[in-house]
């Protein structure tokens, strides 16, 4: 057999698993906070804050591999694929946080809509690398002071009851087989790459004291 395959008998083991520095990054972002406050008259404030990231990362340059991975054959196992995929395309690289908060004398209303930019599957097969669009997903919530100590208040994340797009039930009828990511129905959403949770809208009521 190969150099590799004699040393994994000779350790008398079938399969090795291991970390390597196998390739150089690049990161790439803009990070925007803009914060503004306006009296909308003696008893109302309003005050907006906007937060955006802008970011990409990305291999640079070859995998780096030992010379007994090359002469196998086996440099893709450092950093295959889905690695790859993982690393510059499953995370959103586009979010934007816009926060509203309307003050009145006992009233307090919060409003929150996330942007999530699209992101990609992260699997070796090109075919199964399947895009997932952009999602707003909202939260309000609605504060009142009963007295100086104890407000209450009722909200929603996810008011809109916003989901992930779901994987395709076959990317390709043309090819026999299921060209899918559910994994035989298993999962409706991505376990690869994923915005934001999928369990949808959540109403809360909170109660808080504060003490002197």
């Amino acid at each position: 057999g190969s150099e590799l395959d004699n040393l994994l008998s000779q350790a008398n083991a079938t399969a090795a698993s291991f970390f390597a520095n196998a390739i150089d990054t690049e990161s790439k972002g803009l990070d925007i906070v803009v914060t503004h406050n306006t009296n909308l008259n003696d008893r109302m404030r309003l005050k907006s804050d906007l937060a955006a990231t802008f970011s990409q990362t990305r291999q640079v340059g070859d995998i780096k591999a030992s010379q007994v991975l090359e002469n196998a054959g086996l440099v893709g196992t450092y950093f295959p694929e889905d690695s790859r995929v993982y690393l510059e395309e499953a995370v959103a690289r586009t979010k934007i946080n816009l926060t509203n908060v309307l003050s009145m004398e006992k009233v307090n209303i919060f409003l929150r809509n996330v942007f999530f930019g699209k992101v990609t599957e992260a699997v070796n097969n090109v075919l199964l690398q399947e895009e997932y669009g952009t999602k707003i997903v909202t939260d309000l919530s609605i504060g009142y002071d009963l007295s100086e100590e104890l407000t209450i208040t009722l909200g929603a994340n996810n008011l809109l009851d916003v989901y992930p797009d779901r994987s395709a039930q076959d990317l390709d009828p043309s090819t026999p087989g299921d060209q899918t990511n559910r994994s035989g129905g298993r999962f409706d959403w991505s376990r690869r790459a994923q915005q934001f949770g999928i369990g949808g809208r959540f109403l809360f009521a909170r109660m808080s004291f504060r003490l002197k």
